[in-house]
This record gives C-alpha cells, sequence and structure tokens, in this order.
C-alpha cells in the first residue's frame, strides 16, 4: 500500500514521465503531418490516346453552364480534424473570380487556410450560356503532368499569371504576332470532317496537372464525339467520347418569313441587316444581327429611347452563337430577345414615385429639396442639387443620404439602387421627365453600435440637360423613382440563307 507520503514523492516524476510522453506523441504525430499531402480527389478515365511526347487523358464531359474540381485528399500522415477546423476558423476563406474581359468565360477559386490550399474550383461561361465542358490531363514521357501558361481562346492567346501557391490570379490579351502557343491544345469535329479550337487549357494546379478546356458550339446529333489532342507540334492524336449533348432527333422550328418585323405594342421592329461575318485571322465566322425600333403611332418616345438586348442567338441544335462559329449545315437560327428603356426615355410623371421638390433658382445655387413622407419614410435625410463641375450649365449633380436600421429596409434606397429603376427629374408641369440622372456614386457605412447601428447610403447622381436649356426661375422641380417597366420580348426563327456573307 503507497501513503500518501509516497503519492506526494513520486507525483513529479509521474508528471515528468507524463509529460515525456505527450510530448513523445506530439512529436510523432508533427511528423505524420509533415509527411501528410493534401491533394484533389481522384478522377475516372473517360478516354485516353497516346502520342510520342505524352499521352491525353479524358476525365470528364459535360453539358452545362459551369464545371467544378471539389474537395481535398489528405494523403498519408496523420487525419487530424481538430487541425483542419483550426485552419478553416483561424484563417477562414478568400475567393477569387477572374473572368477575360469579353470573352465569357471564368474562373473561380476556394482557398483554405494559411498554406492557400485549394478546396475547389469553378470554370464557368458568361452568365446564362452553356457548352461543351471537359477536364482532361497531359501528361509527359515520364508520366508526369504536363502545364502551360498560355491558353487559347479562338484567334486569342492569353497568358496566365500564378500566386507563389499555383493559382490562375489574372488574364490578360497576349501578343497575336507572337509564335508562342499553348504547351498542348484540343479541337472538337465540326460534324462536317474540320475541327473548332477548344478553349483551353485553363490550369489549376500545375503540380496536379488537371485542365479545363470548353467549346460553345459542337455537333450534338452524333452519339459520340471526336476530339484532336495535340501536344507541341507532334502529330495529334484523335480521341472519341460520348457526346454529352447528344439528341436522337432535333425539334423543327417553324421559320418566319419576310418582312422579319414584329408589333411589340409600343414600337415595330424590323430586321435591319443579317450577316456572316467572316471573322478575325483564325476566328470561323459568325452571325452579326441589327434590329430598326420604329415608334408605333401616339406613342410620344423617340426611337433612341429603346435598345436592343439579345438574349440568345442559337442555331437550330441549341449552340449558342453570341461567341461562337457556325457548324457546316446550319439551316436555321433562333434569335431571343428584348426592347429595353434606354437612359433617354422619358418617364410618366403620373407612374412616377414622387420622393422630393423644390423650387428652381438660378441654377448655381445649391437647391435644397422638400422631401415626400415616402422619403423620409424610407429614412432618406436630404437631397441637394449642385452644379456640376467646370463651366457647364447643363450639367448637375444630386447628392442623397439616406440612414435607416440595420435590420430594416430603404424601398427608396433599394428602387435606386436597381438599374431598372433610374433617378428622373420633371420640370414643372410636363408630364413626362427630362432624361434620367445616372448613378455616378455610391457608398454606404454602417454607424453606431448595438441596437442603434444603422446603415448610412450616400448616392450621387448626374443629371444632363440635353437640349441645353435650363428650367425657368419659380419653377417646381420634382425628384422621382421611375417605375419598373418591363423589355418587350421578341424572336425570331431566321433562315441561314437571309444572312449576307
Amino acid at each position: 500500500m503507497i501513503s500518501d507520503d509516497d503519492k506526494r514523492a513520486t507525483s513529479p516524476l509521474a508528471k515528468a514521465l507524463l509529460a515525456s510522453g505527450l510530448f513523445v506523441l506530439i512529436a510523432i504525430a508533427g511528423l505524420l503531418l509533415s509527411r501528410s499531402e493534401w491533394r484533389l480527389a481522384p478522377e475516372p478515365v473517360l478516354a485516353s490516346g497516346e502520342l510520342p511526347g505524352g499521352d491525353f487523358l479524358v476525365h470528364r464531359a459535360e453539358l452545362g453552364e459551369s464545371m467544378a474540381i471539389e474537395g481535398l485528399e489528405k494523403v498519408g500522415g496523420f487525419r487530424a480534424p481538430w487541425y483542419d477546423d483550426a485552419k478553416t476558423e483561424l484563417f477562414g476563406s478568400n475567393y477569387s473570380h477572374e473572368f477575360a474581359g469579353g470573352h465569357g468565360f471564368g474562373l473561380r477559386m476556394l482557398l483554405e487556410g494559411d498554406e492557400g490550399r485549394l478546396r475547389s474550383a469553378e470554370f464557368s461561361f458568361s452568365p446564362d450560356h452553356e457548352g461543351l465542358l471537359l477536364l482532361v490531363t497531359a501528361r509527359d514521357a515520364q508520366g508526369e503532368p504536363i502545364s502551360s501558361d498560355l491558353l487559347r481562346d479562338t484567334e486569342s492567346l492569353f497568358k496566365i499569371e500564378r500566386n507563389p501557391t499555383g493559382i490562375l490570379t489574372k488574364t490578360e490579351s497576349w501578343d497575336k504576332a507572337s509564335s508562342d502557343r499553348p504547351t498542348y491544345s484540343l479541337e472538337v469535329e465540326d460534324g462536317s470532317g474540320g475541327w473548332l479550337p477548344m478553349l483551353g487549357p485553363i490550369i489549376v494546379r500545375e503540380a496536379d496537372g488537371r485542365a479545363f478546356f470548353s467549346a460553345r458550339v459542337f455537333p450534338r446529333t452524333p452519339p459520340k464525339l471526336k476530339l484532336r489532342a495535340t501536344i507541341g507540334t507532334e502529330k495529334p492524336v484523335v480521341l472519341e467520347i460520348p457526346n454529352p449533348g447528344y439528341r436522337s432527333s432535333i425539334p423543327a422550328l417553324t421559320t418566319d418569313f419576310a418582312p422579319f418585323e414584329r408589333d411589340l405594342g409600343e414600337v415595330t421592329v424590323r430586321l435591319r441587316e443579317a450577316v456572316i461575318k467572316p471573322g478575325r485571322v483564325g476566328q470561323a465566322p459568325y452571325p452579326k444581327i441589327s434590329w430598326q425600333i420604329e415608334p408605333n403611332e401616339g406613342n410620344p418616345q423617340a426611337a433612341s429611347a429603346y435598345l436592343f438586348y439579345h438574349e440568345a442567338i442559337e442555331d437550330q441544335v441549341g449552340n449558342s452563337l453570341k461567341r461562337g462559329p457556325l457548324l457546316p449545315g446550319t439551316r436555321q437560327i433562333r434569335v431571343v430577345g428584348q426592347v429595353v428603356l434606354s437612359s433617354h426615355y422619358s418617364y410618366p410623371r403620373e407612374d412616377s414615385l414622387i420622393i422630393a421638390e423644390a423650387t428652381w433658382g438660378d441654377g448655381k445655387t445649391p437647391l435644397v429639396f422638400n422631401l415626400a413622407t415616402e422619403a423620409t419614410d424610407s429614412g432618406v435625410q436630404t437631397i441637394v442639387l449642385k452644379p456640376g463641375k467646370g463651366e457647364s450649365e447643363t450639367t448637375f449633380q444630386l447628392d442623397a443620404v439616406a440612414e435607416y436600421p440595420e435590420q430594416g429596409r430603404s424601398p427608396v434606397v433599394e428602387s435606386l439602387r436597381s438599374s431598372r429603376q433610374p433617378l428622373c427629374v420633371f420640370v414643372g408641369e410636363e408630364p413626362l421627365s427630362r432624361k434620367t440622372a445616372g448613378r455616378s456614386d455610391w457608398s454606404s457605412t454602417v454607424i453606431g453600435a448595438g441596437e442603434s447601428r444603422k446603415y448610412r447610403a450616400k448616392m450621387s447622381f448626374e443629371w444632363r440637360l440635353e437640349d441645353g436649356a435650363q428650367p425657368k426661375p419659380g419653377q417646381t422641380i420634382r425628384i422621382g423613382i421611375a417605375p419598373d417597366i418591363p423589355g418587350l420580348p421578341f424572336e425570331f426563327v431566321l433562315p441561314a440563307d437571309v444572312f449576307k456573307k
């Protein structure tokens, strides 16, 4: 039997041994952790082809708007969930979303932890478009993944810049006259013995080598697709994959006949020109369509008050032709769009929400407006009209300040933030607004603390008098929020032979 004195005598030694044991366990765990490696989850192989300089692996082929690589695997070492949670909580996550200006593709990254571990990566077309998406790996003769800091988009080359963790951070136009080319490339058949270059490779991690490729236009009727892969200058290899856009039959579209026009109520739209543009060097021909707008009888608006917005330009199988070429044998081109309002549209006063009014002075002194109940209930504090900078007498600046509870709403601020409901100015008793005021600056901050926390929004708008005529002294000036007027939709199915070449 051990006495209390013996326990007290052995306690320091026991504590030392215990501490030593924990130290050893921690050291072993540290070694195991240091030997671990984070990798992206493995992918199956859909098709493969061998070249003298290496081989191609196609992992996935999809029809859609985006494709993602998700999930990390820790290979080797000791799996410690608390280690991962601590990293996430302590360092958080950050996002990178890069779109190449005007070219309609982007890459979204999610990085995690202080090591910048890649948790996911997503390639996407610009919104509301879909196409052929591939995930591939190219390997050299030694089986190592091949990387490339150049990617191809039709006739353009883009330079990829990477941060120290190997993540794409920026794309910019590349010198087209340069002899540089991506390290490897992919093309998709056009259905008639020709080949269409695919956008890519967009390589997420150099060490991993997996890359996104995409094509907006590709054949949909064959059950299998042919791909032509090239590494460097070597002879290409042809691969075959299941066609993700395969359709056993193509629904018949009813073709419109000349004259190509629609009465949309307020306006009539007419086809002005339909041409097949030859494209730049290395780029396939593509359709270009323009329309003419004519206000119908009784419509006080000018033609300049309207704009066209093309929602879709497609061939008969559903390929988007906004940035894609025509496939051989294209017979019909479907155009879906709407006529929308421009900044020249004059809004009716009776349908607008009047939030302030004042009496016009000399046009040189700041004009402070009296606020309507609808404005004060939304937290609007002041609206002031000031002469614009410089010597111009036809440009003015409207400044507004609003404060509202953090957990509350401000219908006026929300409407002004919407591009569909612009700020408009009414002069005297004119039933229609002058030119709408365009937003020039906007800031929102949180003020106060606790339950008294509020949002403070500062908004600036530029109002120009296009005819150069200022309001007359003594005239009432009203500030209004325009009504939300929807666009006027239209659709045509044009025969391909109407397009001039």
